[in-house]
C-alpha cells in the first residue's frame, strides 16, 4: 500500500511539474517563440561561366551513343557470350538495337566485326582496357549490310535491325571466340542513343543453327540473347578546353558544367526582430534548407519530345576561381546531403519553368564558417550518357524575375 501512495505521488508531482513551466521563459531567457525558422534571400549571383568537361565512359551507362557530327565521333561496342559449339548452319540472323531518340533526317548505320576484347569499364579511342591498344588487324574485320533510318526525333521506342550474313556468324562461331562482339557506327552527319544491356530495351541477336550432332533432328535451335556486355567509344574533335564567361549551360554530350557564386551579405541574416545576427548566432544558426532557383531558358535548351527531366547535382568549389577556367575533379567536393534536383522540362514556349538547385549544407558550411565560399559547379548527373543540354537565365538577365535566387529557411541557436 505504502509503496502505491509512493508511485500516485511521484506521477502527480511530475504532472505538475510539466504544467507549471508550459508557456514559461526557459532556463536561458529564450521562449520557443524565438526559435521559429527565419526566412532569407539572396537576389543576384556575383559570378558565373561555363566550361567543357572530359567525355567519361564508365560501362555502365544506359545508352550507346552512335555519331560523327563536328564536334565528336563515336562507336558502340555489343557483344553477345554463350556461343554454339559445332554448328553446321545458320538461318535467320538478326541483330536487333533500340532507341527512343531517332535521328534528324537520314543516317546510315554500319555494323562490322571486333575479334579482340575489351573492359567496359576502360575502352576507349585508343585503347581496349588499359595500356592495351586496339589492334587495326582485328578491330575491324569485315562489312555487313548497313541499315538505313529515316526519321524524325520522337519519344516512342523504334528498333534498327541488321539482317546478318548467316555465312559469316558460322564462320565466327568457328574461331573459339568466346564472345560474338560487333562495332555499330555511321559515316552519316548525324547522332542517336541506342539502349544498352542495363536497359530493359537492350541489343538482342538472334538465329537458329542446327548443330553437327542434330542430323538426326527435325526441328533447328534457337539462339536469343540479349546483349553480355556493350559500351561506347568516342573520338573528342574539340577538346575540352574551353570555357564560357557570363554563361549558365549544362550539357551531358559533349560534357559542359557550368559554375556559379554568391556573397552571403551578413545583413541578410536577422533575427525575429529584423536585427542584424551575432557572431556567435550565425557561426551556430542551423539551414533548414537552401536552394538556388534557376529559370530554363527553353528556347536554347535541347529537350526532345514532349517532356524531359532534367537532374542536377551541385558541388563546392575548393579552390579560389578568379576567372572562366576549368576546375578539376580534385577541386571539387560532393556533399552526401546536397544529394540531386530533378525538374521536368515541359515543351510549352509559354510556360515559365525553372529547377531549385539543393544547396543546404554548402551554405551551412559557408554560413558557419567551416567551409571557404569558392562557389558552386554544378554538372548534369546524366553527363556523358545521351545528348542534352539545358541553358539557364542568368545574372544579367533583362528581366529580373528570371535571373538566379538563392532562397534559404534557418533556425537561430539558443544561447546564454
Amino acid at each position: 500500500m505504502y509503496l502505491m501512495i509512493k508511485r500516485v505521488l511521484f506521477w502527480v508531482s511530475l504532472t505538475l511539474l510539466i504544467f507549471g513551466c508550459t508557456d514559461k521563459e526557459n532556463q536561458i531567457g529564450i521562449t520557443q517563440s524565438e526559435l521559429h525558422p527565419i526566412a532569407g534571400q539572396i537576389n543576384s549571383l556575383t559570378d558565373e561561366f561555363s566550361f567543357r568537361d572530359e567525355v567519361s565512359v564508365n560501362g555502365e551507362n544506359y545508352k550507346l551513343l552512335v555519331s560523327n557530327t563536328q564536334e565528336i565521333e563515336s562507336q558502340a561496342l555489343v557483344s553477345f557470350a554463350y556461343l554454339p559449339d559445332k554448328v553446321e548452319y545458320i538461318n535467320n540472323a538478326t541483330l536487333t538495337l533500340y532507341s527512343d531518340l531517332k535521328p534528324y533526317g537520314e543516317m546510315e548505320f554500319k555494323l562490322m566485326r571486333l575479334e579482340q576484347d575489351y573492359l567496359e569499364s576502360q575502352a576507349n579511342w585508343d585503347q581496349a582496357s588499359e595500356g592495351v591498344v586496339w589492334e587495326d588487324s582485328l578491330k575491324f574485320i569485315s562489312d555487313t549490310p548497313s541499315v538505313t533510318y529515316i526519321d524524325t526525333i520522337a519519344t516512342t521506342i523504334d528498333s534498327l535491325v541488321f539482317d546478318l550474313s548467316e555465312e559469316e556468324i558460322l564462320t565466327w562461331t568457328q574461331n573459339d571466340l568466346s564472345l560474338l562482339s560487333f562495332i555499330i557506327y555511321t559515316e552519316s552527319d548525324n547522332y542517336i542513343e541506342i539502349y544498352s544491356s542495363e536497359h530493359s530495351r537492350n541489343p538482342t541477336l538472334k538465329f537458329n543453327y542446327k548443330l553437327i550432332s542434330d542430323a538426326s533432328e527435325l526441328e533447328d535451335r534457337e539462339y536469343d540473347r540479349s546483349a553480355f556486355k556493350d559500351t561506347y567509344i568516342v573520338n573528342d574533335k574539340e577538346g575540352a578546353d574551353q570555357t564560357w564567361a557570363n554563361t549558365l549551360e549544362i550539357s551531358n554530350m559533349l560534357p559542359i558544367k557550368t559554375y556559379f557564386k554568391f556573397d552571403v551579405d551578413p545583413t541578410d541574416l536577422v533575427n525575429q526582430e529584423g536585427q542584424e545576427l551575432t557572431d556567435f548566432q550565425k557561426d551556430h544558426l542551423t539551414v533548414n534548407n537552401a536552394y538556388v532557383r534557376f529559370y530554363i531558358n527553353k528556347a536554347e535548351s535541347s529537350f526532345f519530345g514532349a517532356t524531359r527531366a532534367i537532374s542536377l547535382t551541385p558541388y563546392r568549389v575548393k579552390i579560389d576561381v578568379t576567372e572562366a577556367a576549368i576546375i578539376d575533379n580534385d577541386n571539387l567536393e560532393y556533399l552526401i546531403n546536397t544529394g540531386t534536383s530533378v525538374a521536368t522540362i515541359v515543351a510549352d514556349p509559354d510556360s515559365t519553368q525553372y529547377i531549385d538547385v539543393k544547396i543546404t549544407p554548402i551554405l551551412q558550411g559557408i554560413i558557419s564558417g567551416e567551409k571557404e565560399n569558392y562557389g558552386i559547379v554544378l554538372r548534369s548527373t546524366n553527363q556523358s550518357r545521351n545528348f542534352d543540354s539545358i541553358k539557364l537565365y542568368g545574372k544579367d538577365e533583362a528581366d529580373e524575375n528570371l535571373r538566379p535566387k538563392v532562397k534559404f529557411v534557418y533556425t537561430l541557436p539558443m544561447e546564454d
